[in-house]
């Protein structure tokens, strides 16, 4: 039985109130946390992360006819489902090898296919027919260069492997001026939330594990069934008080035994 008694009685108790109370008392900590892991992550994105630069092509999918043997089948113009679905087949022949490796030929630039397929994504343009393909690469020409050899090497390669359809391209890319990636505005707001939680967590963990008693309340909120007997008065202030301080004796208390011993020698 007492060792049930001791489960039931050895809880803690979190008052949230005082929790917010203790991190308003941290506030200018916290902030100035905040503020270099802010610092420091826009400069870890501005001077570590490499810039990466994004240029776009755009080629519209077209399912006009396509020929069985001898006959050729004219297809409409409203089947638009049909030149989605190519828009997904587009995207699977674009990114096999043969294709790319083909483009990094053409382009005269030094990448392999690796390279090529971690750097070129492909889909559907707004849930439209229209292929938009982009390349993300550390050189603004280089992207333009790649996207724009694939403009010339895809519809060629497409309609030999697909009957009767074709590729047109809609938008060349171009030289991109911005950079894509990193933002240096996201990298300073990110840091800022991190130093943030990780102060705020140190400052609530210290708070909770700070066992001494600071005032009389803590004793009433932790005990209210055990009255409080009495309280030793801080003796240690250092105020200017005519009664001296714990330990130490005033010039009034060093007067009064000078006059003591003074007597006694009189006598």
């Amino acid at each position: 039985m007492p060792t049930q008694t001791t489960r039931e009685d050895d809880y803690l108790e979190i008052d949230l109130l005082q929790l917010a109370r203790t991190l308003w008392n941290h506030i200018l900590v916290i902030l100035l946390v905040m503020v270099l892991c802010a610092a420091a992550g826009y400069a870890y994105a501005k001077y570590v992360v490499t810039p990466l630069y994004q240029s776009s092509i755009l080629i519209y999918v077209n399912n006009s006819s396509f020929s069985i043997g001898n006959t050729s089948v004219s297809v409409s113009s409203g089947d638009i489902t049909a030149s989605k679905s190519l828009v997904n087949t587009y995207t699977v022949i674009l990114m096999t090898r043969t294709t790319l490796e083909e483009v990094a030929r053409e382009s005269g630039l030094d990448y392999t296919y690796e390279q090529l397929k971690g750097m070129v994504t492909a889909g559907p343009e707004q849930n439209t027919e229209v292929l938009r393909v982009t390349v993300t690469c550390a050189d603004p020409s280089d992207a333009k260069t790649l996207v724009n050899t694939i403009a010339k090497v895809l519809p060629n390669k497409i309609s030999g492997i697909i009957d009767g359809t074709s590729g047109k391209v809609a938008d060349y890319g171009v030289i991109p001026k911005k950079r894509y990636s990193p933002s240096y505005t996201k990298a300073a707001a990110v840091g800022g939330l991190i130093g943030m939680v990780i102060t705020c967590g140190i400052v609530v963990i210290v708070s909770l594990m700070d066992t001494v008693v600071h005032d009389e309340d803590v004793l009433k909120n932790t005990y209210p069934d055990i009255p409080l007997l009495a309280a030793i008065p801080d003796l240690r202030d250092t105020g200017s008080s005519s009664y001296g301080t714990y330990g130490k004796s005033t010039s009034s208390d060093s007067a009064d035994k000078s006059a003591k011993r003074r007597k006694k020698g009189d006598k």
